[in-house]
């Protein structure tokens, strides 16, 4: 089990198309292949789920219509099917085929995401970021003492998906990992779940996986990965809640605010640290995830480390401490 979503390219013109998945598929963020010939497509539906098909736009017929596709965009040369317009029976999408690959990326992520009706809501966890383009600003100090504040009144699961989390000795003793519960996920829902209570670190007034011990083990993860295994967790009844403290926002990463229903982005009070979040909203606007900003919650912290003192305490992290920063009220998580 790899987690990714498997995303096929179909058009009659071979060498776009091989091209596109070449492209695609070095990003590693799908499982893609190619076809120029619909009865290989076909039998290739029969014995796999696709997620996304990326199909020729006068490709489209009644035997590619009945497949079982979760999300389909046609690829228009501008002819006949304009970019942005819906077509076939249930509204599909197009897209300018002869653009930068990347904008081609971005469309398909974008229209997953609306055909998916958003994650958020949709699991039985609601899911809440803590995540912050400004550096040592108190965002872990901040996410704990959020999910020990949550957990007064819900079952809630602190998530650190940090390379260097910095937390291990602080946290205790555990056989196993955040590695480990990404390790076992990929091994199947009974592996996952029998090995759920050896994962999860129960504590007074915390529960939560103990962060990465070695960074490679989560380095190449993938946010379907970690959204899938969350989503489980909720839909057993475990976990009435989850928040995730994501450290570098690399690769398909961005995905995992894009399915939150809150966002916390802790910052400083100081000329650069502003200039980071303008930065940081800048792109989101420029890449498309405008939706993201407006789940942010603001949290003005004044100065840095002042949300943890140097004799760093997880018992001492108290709701009380972290949350006279927020500019905001609770009323969105």
């Amino acid at each position: 089990m790899t987690g990714m979503q498997i995303l096929v390219i179909y058009d009659t013109d071979w060498g776009y198309a091989r091209q596109l998945a070449d492209y695609i598929g070095g990003k590693k963020e799908y499982l893609v292949h190619s076809f120029n010939q619909e009865e290989k497509l076909l039998a290739f539906a029969k014995e796999n789920v696709i997620d996304v098909l990326l199909l020729g736009a006068t490709l489209l017929d009644q035997a590619v219509e009945s497949m079982q596709v979760q999300n389909i965009v046609l690829l228009s040369d501008g002819d006949r099917f304009r970019e942005g317009a819906e077509y076939g029976k249930t509204g599909y999408s197009a897209v300018y085929k002869y653009q930068a690959a990347e904008q081609i990326v971005r469309t398909i992520k974008n229209v997953s995401r609306i055909q998916d009706e958003n994650w958020i809501g949709a699991q039985g966890s609601t899911l809440i970021a803590v995540y912050s383009p400004v550096k040592r600003c108190g965002k872990t100090s901040f996410a704990i003492g959020l999910t020990k504040h949550l957990a007064e009144e819900k079952n809630a699961l602190y998530l650190n998906l940090e390379i260097f989390s910095g937390l291990n000795e602080m946290m205790g003793q555990s056989e196993y990992d955040v590695g480990d519960f990404l390790f076992y996920f990929r091994q199947g829902e009974m592996a996952f779940l029998r090995m759920m209570n050896q994962l999860i670190t129960h504590g007074k007034e915390l529960d939560y996986v103990m962060p990465a011990r070695y960074g490679g083990d989560i380095r190449d993860s993938h946010a379907k990965e970690w959204l899938d295994a969350i989503a489980l967790i909720g839909n057993k009844g475990m976990y009435d809640v989850v928040v995730i403290d994501i450290g570098e926002l690399a690769g398909d990463s961005w995905e995992l605010l894009q399915q939150c229903s809150t966002v916390y982005v802790p910052r400083l009070a100081d000329v650069l640290s502003e200039k980071k979040v303008k930065e940081w909203e800048q792109y989101l606007f420029a890449t498309g995830r405008p939706e993201i900003l407006e789940r942010c919650i603001y949290v003005d912290v004044p100065v840095a480390g002042c949300l943890g003192e140097s004799a760093f305490s997880i018992t001492d992290l108290s709701w009380e401490k972290v949350s006279r920063y927020l500019n905001s009220d609770m009323s969105r998580s």
